[in-house]
């Protein structure tokens, strides 16, 4: 038994060996590791139709250890090692030396390609081999549930279980035993399939879904390949056996009512009938269902031979041989690893790896992009790639050249969407192909997202021409419906507005040169550039003049960067970790800002003076200010309260109403670095620095001065208000404080003496402790011709009870109600606290949130209000108990948030990025 042992060590260590050599995953593993992170946390790419139970496995161990490809690959290793002990024990009652058919198993070619990796095909031998064993020792009701446990790895391997029922009645065929053994086997088969039926049944309405769709796509993708590939197959997998093979067989025939001979031959009868003549693809890898079998008939046909004189010289013979072939298979298992190392795929998946997140690739590898990078994927399933963008939206086409599903180059050459950004170059000869999507084909991006109908919202803008709009406004609205149905001469018709929209005020001068030189129209660009180099020289914006005048000029710019650290440093943990403890309390929403009459305000575009998302396209400086944005296309008059008013430009309307006024900044700046391919706005200085969402840089209504360089109009968020603000010496800033880009530049202009007010304050959190002045979605209450934001105390004790709101990010606009927890994770690490998480998966969850207070007998709650139905049951919570208070986050830009925030003085708050522990 030590013998054993010794092997299985061997093989542990020959199976991490290979694991190392080839790290890179082949097609199907991809599928199943997907399939597997689809259980517990979100996965871009799935293949639901799998079979299932090895995603449960792994997604079951991955819950204790964390997602790990090489954790997934343990687990098959363990299968296998299962396997090698299994067929093992089988053999001890078939041979006087039952090691040696072992070894040979144990080495088996295809077992050391597939022992390692996450496909079904090894755990599905397991369970086989753990159903015959049971056989063997009579135990039917666990040879049931092995043989069921098979199913759900392979469908196919029903096989056995039919095969297994026919050995039962054929063993028992005279006595009454039979039936009470089938039922037994029954019972033992129910067991795990009864739990895949009802999960079918609850999800897809279908108990057996996945099995019918599985023969669906297995009948309409897969090609007919010849039978005498699969007989090619079994030489490769039984190597030098293949004679001992057929030697066994015959005697397994010859002596079938024999031990379980009758099983094994009933079992290889079927599986060949149905591998060579009714599967289309012939797969090597179908033999490993099967290759127990194959070696144990091919060892009886060898225990044969025992009695002959040349038996020794026979085995050492079979075994140098065996040996060899299996050595020279590990040999090109290892080069090709070794190509995959650094492989153009795997080059490719790097790179889009720094790009943009929630991208969608479209691809003849899709499962890689799928997987690593947990990327939107699709097949190239058509030729046409300009309906392939039409359909899908994605951002880049990633094409493998001599793949298994090739790719027809000139049908990318001659589509008007794309451009090739980059090919990659493996030490193999590989090369992937990486295609980007033109900015014209992308423009429709934030539209499909937010969910709002292009046909209506084109139909809104035409409409809008006709009103008294400003020429700058009617150019942009030609623009955006030009982008959008990709009419360039509609694109070009919008230089003639803008023409006209040159007016008194300089910076807007100079905006509307570089809008007019970035159309695609038959200009003279050079001259409009060099009027706007003018203006903003004029204006005291340096870089900026020298910029656009070396464009002009076509000379070397050196563009400087800022971008070591894109997300904002959080806090030291070490120190907060030291601190903690030494609190017995911490006051939040002590923090106040006041606005009088004397402050200088800059603030966004975007949602203030203008939307274009909800069709309201204005001159950006004029002096409307909007209430009501895209809301308006999904909610009724009730919900949507336009009395109170949405986002930044309802509150900022609020302030202009004690009589302080504000300045709109438009048209900065964004430059892609080449190294990350992440967009970036400027410092005053002209240093890019302060990252830009990607979906902000496609906006219909961004200028394009190259392709790299971009000019947007809607100014959406701190980040792009940094140059405005120190040029205009401004004392506050107000905008969306969303993303860590926004975060940097809340810090950096803290650093310059400028407080920034962000209404949304998802990633505000992450400057606590910082000494930042800054305010997230506060309160405002107007104190005679001053507005007051923020000054809601709230002490909260050590150990107190805190309900806390947290959420999944699978629904779009869900995400902002994880704030609460961003937040009190931060608090968390000064002062000991008692906080119950609950997360919501959807919109109007705020019940289980008042639930769970109740059952804790907390007093506070940390949640986001979005809508009625939250301000509702917070609202009701409140009015129940004095003592009960609600800090709320992300809130103060909705109506109901801010209509809570008015109401309920004494009993709210916000989050408050500069607590004071004591």
């Amino acid at each position: 038994m030590k013998k054993i042992w010794g092997l299985l060590i061997c093989v542990v260590a020959c199976l991490l060996i290979l694991n190392f050599l080839c790290p890179a995953l082949q097609w199907d593993e991809n599928a199943y590791l997907g399939n597997a992170r689809g259980h517990f946390s979100k996965a871009n790419y799935t293949e639901d139709f799998r079979f299932p139970l090895l995603e449960h496995i792994i997604a079951s161990v991955w819950i204790i250890s964390g997602e790990s490809i090489f954790i997934a690959r343990l687990v098959t290793i363990f299968f296998t090692l299962g396997s090698i002990y299994l067929f093992y024990l089988i053999s001890l009652s078939y041979f006087k030396r039952p090691l040696l058919p072992t070894i040979f198993f144990s080495f088996c070619s295809l077992l050391l390609e597939f022992g390692f990796r996450v496909y079904t095909d090894v755990p599905c031998m397991f369970f086989i081999l753990a159903a015959f064993y049971c056989i063997c020792k009579k135990k039917y009701f666990l040879s049931g549930l092995m043989s069921s446990l098979a199913f759900l790895m392979r469908f196919p391997s029903a096989l056995f279980s039919v095969s297994t029922l026919t050995y039962i009645i054929f063993k028992n065929k005279k006595n009454k035993k039979g039936i009470k053994r089938i039922t037994f086997f029954a019972l033992g088969s129910i067991i795990p399939i009864l739990p895949w039926v009802a999960y079918n049944f609850i999800r897809y309405n279908n108990p057996l879904w996945d099995f019918l769709v599985t023969l669906e796509i297995i009948n309409e993708y897969s090609c007919a390949q010849p039978i005498l590939l699969q007989m090619k197959n079994l030489l490769f997998i039984l190597n030098v056996l293949f004679p001992f093979f057929v030697l066994g067989l015959a005697f397994l025939m010859k002596e079938i009512k024999k031990k379980e001979h009758f099983l094994i031959a009933v079992y290889l009868g079927i599986f060949f009938i149905y591998y060579l003549f009714f599967v289309n693809m012939k797969l090597s890898r179908y033999y490993i269902m099967a290759a127990p079998f194959l070696y144990l008939v091919s060892f009886i046909g060898i225990a044969k031979l025992r009695k002959k004189k040349f038996f020794a010289l026979l085995v050492i013979t079979i075994f140098i041989i065996y040996l060899s072939v299996s050595v020279g298979h590990l040999i090109g298992i290892c080069k090709q690893g070794a190509c995959e190392k650094n492989s153009a795929l795997s080059q490719s998946i790097d790179y889009l790896k720094e790009r943009a997140e929630d991208k969608f690739v479209i691809s003849n590898m899709w499962p890689w992009y799928g997987y690593i990078d947990n990327a939107k994927v699709s097949s190239l399933w058509i030729e046409d790639i300009d309906l392939l963008i039409e359909i899908h939206n994605p951002k880049y086409f990633a094409m493998l050249e001599g793949a298994d599903l090739p790719f027809n180059q000139s049908s990318f050459e001659k589509s008007t969407g794309i451009v090739l950004e980059k090919i990659f170059f493996g030490k193999c000869g590989d090369k992937v192909y990486l295609y980007s999507i033109k900015p014209e084909f992308r423009f429709k991006e934030v539209l499909i997202n937010s969910g709002v109908n292009i046909s209506t919202y084109s139909k809104e803008l035409v409409e809008q021409l006709y009103n008294n709009i400003s020429d700058f406004a009617k150019g942009d609205i030609l623009l955006i419906l030009g982008r959008l149905t990709g009419n360039y001469s509609m694109i070009c018709s919008a230089e003639e507005y803008y023409e006209k929209a040159l007016t008194l005020n300089p910076e807007e001068q100079a905006l509307i040169y570089e809008s007019i030189a970035s159309l695609i129209c038959d200009i003279n660009d050079t001259y409009y550039l060099l009027q706007a180099s003018k203006i903003w020289k004029e204006l005291g914006n340096r870089f900026r003049a020298e910029l656009i005048y070396k464009m002009t000029m076509e000379k070397k710019i050196e563009f400087l960067y800022d971008i070591k650290d894109a997300e904002a440093e959080s806090y030291k943990e070490k120190t907060m970790e030291e601190n903690k403890g030494q609190y017995k309390e911490v006051l939040i929403g002590n923090t106040t800002i006041v606005i009088d009459k004397d402050e200088v305000i800059v603030a966004q575009a975007e949602r203030v003076s203008r939307d274009w998302l909800s069709s309201q396209i204005f001159d950006p400086y004029n002096e409307n200010i909007l209430t009501v944005f895209s809301e308006k296309y999904f909610y009724n008059e009730t919900e949507l309260l336009a009395e109170v008013g949405w986002h930044e430009g309802a509150r900022i309307k609020e302030i202009e109403e004690s009589g302080v006024g504000h300045i709109i900044a438009a048209g900065t700046l964004a430059k892609r670095d080449e190294q990350t391919g992440r967009w970036y706005a400027p410092n005053e200085d002209g240093i890019f620095m302060f990252e830009v969402p990607e979906d902000k840089i496609y906006y219909p209504t961004t200028r394009f001065l190259r392709d790299d360089l971009v000019m947007i109009i809607d100014t959406h968020g701190i980040n792009m208000l940094v140059e405005q603000a120190v040029r205009y010496n401004a004392s506050i800033v107000i905008g969306c404080c969303d993303h860590p880009g926004k975060i940097k530049a809340v810090e950096y202009l803290s650093e310059k003496g400028i407080k920034s007010i962000c209404f949304t304050d998802r990633f505000l959190p992450e400057l606590i402790g910082k000494n930042v002045t800054a305010i997230g979605s506060p309160p405002m209450e107007r104190v005679e011709d001053k507005i007051i934001l923020g000054l809601r105390p709230i002490s909260i004790k050590e150990g107190e009870k805190i309900v806390v709101m947290n959420s999944t990010t699978d629904t779009y606009g869900l995400q902002y109600y994880d704030t609460p927890t961003r937040y009190f994770r931060k608090i968390a690490n000064y002062l000991f606290l008692d906080l119950h998480f609950v997360t919501i998966n959807n919109f109007n969850q705020m019940d289980k949130i008042i639930q769970k207070a109740e059952q804790a007998n907390a007093s506070i709650i940390a949640i986001r209000v979005f809508n009625s139905e939250d301000y509702t049951c917070v609202k009701k919570w409140l009015m129940d108990d004095s003592s009960h208070k609600a800090i709320l986050f992300h809130s103060a830009s909705y109506p109901y948030g801010d209509k809570l925030l008015t109401e309920f003085p004494s009993q709210t708050s916000f989050g408050d990025i500069n607590p004071i522990f004591r």
